[in-house]
């Protein structure tokens, strides 16, 4: 690809994600602590009002390890989400429960915890709760593609540090739907050019493209 400069040290990969926690700091966020932003639409966001909600869980683990399948289990999937569309319960969600400043609808994180609904971005912020704990970690809102469909679609996951190696941490789309089987893949490098894509090792890739927006 015309242009392109692959980042392949982790460090470097760090270094290259934690600037764009700077770029976009509600899309992109290093550590989620008691009043982070986070983006879940063009105008609704999450607001974190208890950092360790995940406590409510009773998983006992070392720090920094995901209890996936928990997680995944977490959040139902909504009968009424549709073609990109807000599901139809956090919709009413925030419109019930959110604070509507300047245009902006923000809804604090553990009313969505409470309510059990969710999909991308909730699966990645419980997460990187977990995660940051004992790890360096990226809640991260891309663009997720797969090679046998035409479009591309906005897609929240996580990028977790391990040992100093960089892996895409994708809860929400485990292998074939099956949550004892999480998407958890390590990163060769990312690109720096417009496309800003993660490079995986075709045979941990599963036919997946993931990218920075």
């Amino acid at each position: 690809m015309v242009g392109m400069t692959l980042i392949t040290e982790p460090q470097k990969i760090m270094e290259f994600l934690e600037s764009w926690t700077k770029y976009r700091p509600h899309m992109y966020l290093s550590r989620l602590e008691k009043g982070s932003i986070v983006q879940k639409g063009s105008d609704l966001f999450y607001e974190i009002d208890n950092p360790e909600i995940y406590e409510r869980l009773n998983v006992r683990i070392d720090s920094g390890q995901i209890p996936h399948s928990v997680i995944y289990n977490k959040f139902k999937r909504s009968p009424g989400y549709r073609n990109g569309r807000m599901e139809v319960e956090l919709e009413k969600l925030f419109n019930d429960e959110g604070v509507k400043k300047d245009g902006k609808t923000y809804l604090p994180f553990s009313k969505v915890f409470e309510n059990g609904y969710g999909e991308c971005v909730e699966t990645a912020i419980l997460t990187q709760l977990f995660a940051q704990r004992g790890r360096d970690s990226f809640l991260t809102t891309g663009v997720f593609g797969q090679d046998d469909e035409v479009g591309v679609m906005h897609h929240t996951f996580n990028v977790i540090f391990k040992d100093g190696k960089p892996y895409i941490a994708d809860i929400t789309n485990p292998y074939n739907q099956d949550p004892s089987r999480p998407y958890i893949v390590p990163i060769e490098g990312v690109d720096d050019s417009e496309y800003r894509e993660f490079k995986i090792e075709e045979k941990y890739r599963n036919g997946r493209q993931y990218s920075l927006i």
